[in-house]
C-alpha cells in the first residue's frame, strides 16, 4: 500500500470517529431510557428568584420628539409627586411653544401588569393648553373626582387642577404616566420611590426644575420646584 493511501484511510478513520461516538452516546441513553442534554439546563433557584419579583416599574428611559413622531410632548415634563398626605402629581412645559394637552391621559401604575393603569386614568379636557414654563396639577385619590379643570385646588395652594380617583401608594412607590389622546404610547413618565427615600411632608421633585434628576424637594404644587431644607 502506498503512503498516499495510507494517509488517506486514516483520514477517514478520523473523521468517521466522532459520528461513530456520538452514535453509541444515543444508543446508550435509549437503553437507559434517558434523553442526551442537548443545551445546559436553566438554573431552576435563578427562575424562581425571577418570579418572586413580580411586575416591575417600567423603566422608559429619556424620550426625545423623535421618539414621539409627530406628538411633539418631548417638552412635556412630570416634575413634582407626592403620595405622603396629599396625593397630587404636577406636569410642566419646559419648551418654548405651547403644549395642547387635549385628549392626553394620565394614570397611575397598576401592580398586577406593571403598565400603566388605563382603566382608571383621567382624561384632560379638551382645549386644555400649557404655556411654556406653565405647571398643570393633578389631585389624586379624590372619593369623587370632577370634570373639567377647578380652580383654588389643595386648600388654594394650587390655583387650578384636575382631579383623580386613583391614589399614589407612598408606602410601596408608585409611577404616574401621560398616555398620548388615542394610543397608549407613554409621553412622560417618574417613578415614584418607596420608602424612606422621601420623607413625610415631602415631595418627589425635578431639580434644577423641570429638567434636572428627581430629589427630594419642598411641596410646590403649580411653582418652581425648590430642595428640601
Amino acid at each position: 500500500m502506498s503512503d498516499t493511501e495510507s494517509l488517506r484511510r486514516r483520514a477517514l478513520v478520523r473523521a468517521a470517529l466522532p459520528v461513530a461516538l456520538a452514535a453509541l452516546a444515543l444508543a446508550a441513553c435509549a437503553e437507559s431510557g434517558g434523553s442526551p442534554p442537548l443545551r445546559p439546563e436553566r438554573d431552576s433557584g435563578a427562575d424562581a428568584a425571577a418570579s418572586d419579583l413580580g411586575p416591575q416599574p417600567m423603566d422608559l428611559g429619556p424620550r426625545t420628539d423623535a421618539a414621539l413622531g409627530d406628538a411633539g410632548f418631548g417638552a412635556l415634563a412630570v416634575n413634582e409627586v407626592r403620595a405622603t398626605g396629599d396625593d397630587w402629581l404636577e406636569l410642566m412645559n419646559t419648551g418654548t411653544t405651547t403644549l395642547d394637552l387635549s385628549g392626553l391621559r394620565v394614570a397611575d401604575l397598576d401592580e398586577t401588569t406593571g403598565l400603566p393603569k388605563v382603566a382608571d386614568a383621567i382624561t384632560v379636557p379638551a382645549g386644555t393648553t400649557l404655556a411654556p414654563g406653565a405647571y398643570l396639577v393633578v389631585v389624586a385619590g379624590v372619593a369623587a373626582p370632577r370634570a373639567g379643570v377647578q380652580t383654588g385646588c389643595l386648600m388654594g395652594a394650587a390655583p387650578t387642577c384636575l382631579e383623580a380617583g386613583f391614589g399614589l401608594s407612598g408606602t410601596r412607590g408608585d409611577q404616574v404616566f401621560v398616555l398620548g389622546a388615542t394610543t397608549d404610547a407613554v409621553l412622560a413618565d417618574a417613578q415614584y420611590p418607596a420608602p424612606p427615600a422621601v420623607p413625610d411632608g415631602s415631595t418627589w421633585s425635578r431639580l434644577p426644575n423641570g429638567v434636572g434628576a428627581f430629589a427630594v424637594g419642598t411641596p410646590t404644587p403649580g411653582a418652581e420646584n425648590t430642595a428640601a431644607p
